[in-house]
C-alpha cells in the first residue's frame, strides 16, 4: 500500500536527480491537491528556467509564483511554464520579497547572480520557507556561514543546485575512493582549462526600461550600467562572482569533499593573472591547499598527469596504490 508524502517528507526525500535529469521523462502520477508542494521561482535567466521546466513536471509541485527583475526573462519564462502546463495561474512579481510574504508559499528555488544568493536563502529561511539554491552557495565564506547560522535557526531545509552530484559517475568515484582501491589518498589535481571572455569596452548608457538595474546591484557597490556586466557576464566580476574558478570549482572540489571529506585547513597560497578587458576575474589562477594529511592543488592548465590532457576538467587523485582520473561522466583507476 502507498502513502502520500507529505510536503515536508517531500523536500527531504526529492534529490537532484528528481529535479533534473532523464528521470523525469516517463514521472507521471497524480497527487491530491493538499499534498502538493508549493514554489516559486527567484531569477529566471538560463539555470532559473531549467529550475522552473524540472519542477513543472513533478506531480508533487505546484509552480505558485515566477520573479525577475528582468521583465524579457519574467515573461519568457512564464510562457515556458504555459508550454508546460496551459492551465498555471502562477503569478509574476518583480521583487522577491512579495513572494516571501505569501503564506501559501513552502519552499523557493534561486538562481539569481551569486552576490544575492545569501540574501534571498536567508530572507527566505526567516519567512518559513526551504530553498533550493543554484551554486555556488553563496558570495563569500562568510556569507555561507550566516546561511547556516539562519537555516539551524529557522529549522528549514536547504538543497543545492549541484546536479551533478546525483549522477551515478560520482557515486562510483566516491565508493572507489573510501574503498581504500587506490590506498591512502594524500594529493588530489583539480584543473578547469579556459580563460573568461574578454569583455569591453563597457558601453555605459541608461538601463533598459524592463530590467531594474539598481535592485540588481543590490548589495553590490554601485556601477553605472553597462551589458557587460549584466546577466550571464555577472560571473566575470568580482562584485558578483568570481569568475571560471568559482563556477566550476564548487562542480569538481564536490567529488573531492564528498570522497574525503578534507578536516584542518593549514594553509592556502594562490596567484594568477587579471583577465583582458574590464571584467576583473583571474584570467588564469593555481590554488594550493595544505589541509591535515592531504593536498589540494586547483591549476587552470590541465596537471601534466596521464590522461588529463584534452579534457574539460577533472579532479586527479594520487594514493599510495594508484590514481584515479575522474570528470563528470568518466573516471579511470591506475593501480601500481
Amino acid at each position: 500500500m502507498s502513502h502520500p508524502l507529505n510536503r515536508r517528507q517531500f523536500i527531504k526525500q526529492t534529490g537532484s536527480a528528481a529535479l533534473g535529469l532523464t528521470l523525469l521523462s516517463g514521472f507521471k502520477r497524480k497527487v491530491a491537491p493538499s499534498d502538493r508542494l508549493r514554489v516559486a521561482h527567484i531569477g529566471l535567466g538560463g539555470m532559473g528556467t531549467q529550475h522552473l521546466k524540472w519542477f513543472a513536471n513533478l506531480p508533487e509541485v505546484e509552480i505558485a509564483a515566477l520573479c525577475d527583475l528582468d521583465e524579457t526573462h519574467l515573461a519568457a519564462a512564464k510562457n515556458t511554464l504555459l508550454g508546460i502546463q496551459p492551465q498555471s495561474q502562477v503569478q509574476t512579481y518583480s521583487d522577491f520579497r512579495r513572494i516571501l510574504e505569501r503564506k501559501d508559499i513552502d519552499a523557493v528555488t534561486c538562481a539569481t547572480p551569486d552576490h544575492w544568493h545569501a540574501q534571498v536563502a536567508i530572507l527566505a529561511f526567516e519567512a518559513g520557507k526551504d530553498v533550493y539554491g543554484e551554486k555556488p552557495l553563496s558570495f563569500n565564506v562568510r556569507e555561507g556561514q550566516k546561511m547556516l547560522k539562519s537555516l539551524k535557526r529557522h529549522n528549514r531545509i536547504f538543497q543545492l543546485g549541484t546536479q551533478i552530484h546525483a549522477g551515478d559517475n560520482y557515486h562510483r568515484v566516491v565508493e572507489i575512493i573510501r574503498s581504500g582501491a587506490i590506498g591512502n589518498v594524500h594529493t588530489v589535481r583539480l584543473f578547469k582549462p579556459g580563460a573568461p571572455p574578454i569583455l569591453g569596452p563597457a558601453n555605459y548608457q541608461e538601463p533598459p526600461s524592463t530590467l531594474n538595474w539598481d535592485f540588481w546591484l543590490g548589495p553590490a557597490p554601485y556601477s553605472k550600467y553597462t551589458p557587460e556586466r549584466c546577466h550571464f557576464n555577472y560571473r566575470y566580476f568580482l562584485d558578483y562572482s568570481g569568475g571560471v574558478f568559482q563556477d566550476f570549482w564548487c562542480h569538481i572540489a564536490d567529488v573531492v569533499w564528498w570522497a574525503l571529506n578534507p578536516q584542518n585547513l593549514q594553509s592556502v597560497s594562490a596567484k594568477g593573472e587579471v583577465s583582458e578587458g574590464i571584467g576583473d576575474t583571474p584570467k588564469w589562477i593555481n590554488v594550493d591547499y595544505q589541509f591535515e594529511g592531504l593536498k589540494i592543488h586547483w591549476t587552470t592548465a590541465p596537471p601534466d598527469v596521464p590522461g588529463a590532457a584534452g579534457k574539460d576538467i577533472g579532479a586527479y587523485f594520487e594514493g599510495d596504490k594508484g590514481t584515479l582520473l575522474c570528470d563528470y561522466n568518466t573516471r579511470e583507476i591506475t593501480i601500481g
